[in-house]
């Protein structure tokens, strides 16, 4: 079976019957934020506020004449490729299914397999295989473990690339501090809410193990580090220049306080300054007529 897998950029919701996520191997907080609508060639996911489209069909030709309605597509969306296969398959044919080329180097690193079943994860893809003729009846299950993390990684991922051209927009803006103090709250929220480092379900070994190879291989944890930083930083600087900006402000105000508070005590002892004067004139009369 073959498998083609793409983000979307918006749907007309009232075309598809979403229904939330009913699989039990990932955690109840990112499940609530899973919707899906399945047809019988094609399905789509909306995870937190990205759309995918996963299409599927027994040949590339029938693949490429699946049409599915009332779906904007991305400009140059990269086309994820799945390959399942209820025959053994070498690592050559495995690389040709995933890359169209020999070109995918197959270890440890991205390889699931047992006496049962093989998988294979790249950043393009991922393909899953029998080891045994009496697996063919669970074949599913597989490809839709490994589906599903791979779309929760890629979530995840694009959804850390729509805060960072966020970011990007609000640096340029002028008096832009008070729109990246609210933008940075709204990503520590999505972080706190649904950012999970193991989103699956204690006891779902296979699947967690699928998902800790996604996880790695699409650099997930990676690329969600860069988001933090970046906004944090960017604040950062802001929030330094502000308090440098500050300090300005209240060193001029002190000097200025400073200077008032002088010249008020001075009017306050210019009479006494007149008294004083007074007398030394009076003094010096006497003086005068004294020495005379």
């Amino acid at each position: 079976m073959f498998y083609q897998i793409f983000r979307i950029e918006s749907v007309k919701e009232n075309t598809f019957s979403f229904s939330p996520f009913e699989e039990k191997y990932f955690v109840s907080t990112l499940s609530k934020n899973i919707l899906c609508h399945h047809d019988n060639t094609y399905s789509i996911y909306k995870i937190f506020d990205i759309y995918f489209c996963v299409k599927w069909a027994d040949s590339e030709d029938k693949l490429k004449s699946i049409i599915v309605p009332d779906i904007k597509i991305l400009k140059d969306t990269f086309q994820y490729k799945a390959f399942s296969s209820k025959n053994i398959l070498t690592d050559a044919e495995i690389s040709q299914c995933i890359r169209g080329t020999n070109t995918l180097s197959i270890t440890s690193n991205n390889k699931i397999a047992n006496e049962l079943i093989t998988i294979v994860i790249d950043q393009r893809g991922f393909c899953v295989s029998c080891n045994k003729s009496n697996l063919n009846n669970r074949l599913e299950d597989y490809v839709t473990w490994t589906l599903h993390c791979m779309l929760l990684a890629l979530a995840y991922n694009y959804t850390a690339e729509e805060f960072n051209k966020k970011t990007v927009q609000l640096q340029t803006k002028d008096n832009n501090t008070k729109e990246l103090i609210e933008h940075r709250k709204k990503m520590f929220a999505f972080t706190i809410e649904n950012y999970c480092h193991y989103p699956v379900i204690e006891g779902r070994y296979f699947v967690s193990e699928i998902w800790e190879k996604v996880s790695v291989l699409l650099k997930v944890q990676t690329i969600h580090d860069e988001m933090k930083f970046q906004i944090q930083d960017l604040v950062s600087v802001i929030e330094a220049e502000q308090n440098k900006t500050l300090i300005k402000k209240y060193n001029f105000i002190t000097i200025v306080l400073s200077g008032l508070a002088l010249f008020f005590a001075f009017i306050g002892i210019f009479p006494f300054i007149l008294k004083i004067l007074n007398y030394y004139d009076m003094l010096s009369d006497f003086w005068k007529i004294f020495i005379e």
